[in-house]
């Protein structure tokens, strides 16, 4: 994929319009902004880190530097037919985390073996799971991958385990259910937008250059250069650019539609 500077973007707006070259700093940061506008809501682009614990006694770990969205969060698994897929793990927002769980009680199997509803009530203000009798299935060939189930689990949840973000820290913190010698967790994310070198922005798009022009050419007109029917006029331009752009990278292909309507066809037993 060929791509530019933000340099690019500033100086051909700059020429169009037949502005001065004081005008290069306000450019430079209206067109910043319109990269990350475009970067998040059309550009495709993604990371895929295999991370290691930061702290594997609390499972814990930071996040990337360029780090800004999960899309997924699993564990490495070697499938029978010689691929390395991602066996992906369920968010929990309820997961507790603050600080280590001190447990006084006596423990089997990470289950709390009490009988008392007075210490079961007790277990779980701390954050445990007392319950003794959950049954587990065995893991299951299904589907191309290792499926596993636990008895009144529920629906959507990955045997594997379960995570939460937490952005005030900037780490994500993982349930004891998750194995920690697995090779660590597989991130795959949305990076940051900007990319800075020194005062120069690289990397953007070759394909995004007139998306972020009209973007630059909309956002410099004010109330006091412009009139409304003006500013309407570039807003649609944009507009335009971007729907070009959204559909030049994330389109489906010829092969992509074939399959996809092959795959929904169901087909009966020939008469």
């Amino acid at each position: 994929m060929n791509t530019i500077d933000i340099d690019v973007i500033v100086n051909k707006v700059i020429v169009r319009d037949q502005l001065s070259d004081g005008d290069y700093p306000r450019l430079l940061d209206i067109a910043l902004d319109g990269y990350k506008q475009v970067f998040r809501k059309v550009l495709p682009n993604y990371k895929t880190l295999l991370l290691t614990w930061d702290d594997d006694s609390r499972r814990m770990i930071k996040y990337p530097k360029d780090y800004s969205k999960y899309l997924i969060v699993g564990v490495p698994f070697l499938m029978p037919n010689g691929n390395m897929s991602i066996l992906t793990l369920s968010r929990n927002d309820d997961m507790y985390f603050d600080k280590p769980v001190v447990c006084d009680c006596t423990c089997e199997n990470n289950l709390t073996v009490t009988s008392s509803v007075d210490s079961t009530l007790d277990l779980l203000e701390t954050g445990q799971t007392p319950f003794t009798d959950s049954f587990y299935f065995g893991r299951t060939y299904r589907d191309g991958q290792y499926v596993g189930e636990m008895y009144g689990l529920g629906g959507g949840q990955s045997y594997m385990g379960s995570f939460t973000p937490d952005d005030a820290n900037q780490c994500f913190w993982f349930g004891s259910d998750v194995p920690v010698n697995n090779g660590g967790i597989v991130l795959r994310y949305k990076p940051l937008a900007i990319d800075y070198d020194g005062q120069t922005v690289k990397g953007i798009p070759e394909a995004a250059e007139e998306t972020l022009i009209a973007w630059t050419q909309w956002k410099r007109l004010n109330i006091r250069n412009s009139g409304m029917g003006e500013r309407d006029k570039a807003e649609y331009r944009y507009i335009a650019e971007r729907d070009d752009l959204n559909n030049h990278t994330n389109g489906m292909t010829s092969s992509e539609i074939l399959d996809a309507y092959f795959e929904g066809l169901t087909f009966g037993i020939a008469r």
